[in-house]
């Protein structure tokens, strides 16, 4: 895969949709507005300040989500990150 322009391909971290004691979280029970994390996976050339391997915060609502060969990606633009966390 190659990511375009601004673009961030985002593996979303599926540990927020379970309780530390392993019970499964719906998305209704969901906290609304909670921000939601994943590990950057690609990011585009344009992209300033977002780097693969960077822990990224963002809106679920301002996002798209596919599946491709088995593995759910996140695709956003670099300015819907809510919080970056350097991984350099």
């Amino acid at each position: 895969m190659i990511c375009l322009f601004d673009r961030l391909i985002v593996i979303q971290d599926k540990s927020e949709d379970k309780t530390p004691g392993g019970i499964i979280i719906p998305d209704k029970a969901k906290k609304k507005n909670q921000p939601f994390r994943g590990k950057v996976y690609l990011a585009g050339a344009e992209c300033k300040f977002v780097k693969a391997g960077d822990i990224v915060m963002f809106d679920r609502e301002k996002v798209f989500t596919d599946t491709i060969e088995g593995e759910e990606y996140v695709f956003m633009r670099e300015e819907e990150s809510v919080l970056v966390i350097l991984n350099r």
